[in-house]
């Protein structure tokens, strides 16, 4: 199965960083490494363009251990605890899109 990974421009968090932050923590793990990709996925931002951070898990790994490490590496390259949100959705293909964000921690007016 393929995962994307988008991030959201209000995460402030280069691709490639992420990649790199990825990469560390998923060798450790024998997790699958990602690649930067161009996104067909610009709908979801304004911008000309969003890179894509791709990458195939096998079966057996369970979406939650993709999502526990999407959110370490957030947590890791912003410098702190962040509220991490990941919103997925399915392409035609069977690739698995995920948008990842981060909420404000401050609810209170």
């Amino acid at each position: 199965m393929e995962y994307q990974i988008i991030l959201s421009p209000n995460l402030d968090l280069r691709p490639a960083d992420f990649v790199a932050a990825w990469n560390e923590e998923a060798a450790a793990e024998n997790l699958p490494q990602t690649r930067l990709v161009p996104s067909s996925s610009k709908h979801y931002f304004d911008q000309a363009l969003v890179d894509a951070i791709v990458f195939s898990v096998t079966t057996g790994v369970a979406s939650s251990v993709v999502y526990d490490l999407i959110k370490r590496v957030v947590v890791k390259k912003k410098g702190g605890h962040t509220h991490t949100h990941i919103e997925e959705s399915n392409k035609a293909d069977g690739t698995r899109l995920l948008v990842v964000d981060i909420d404000d921690e401050d609810t209170s007016d």
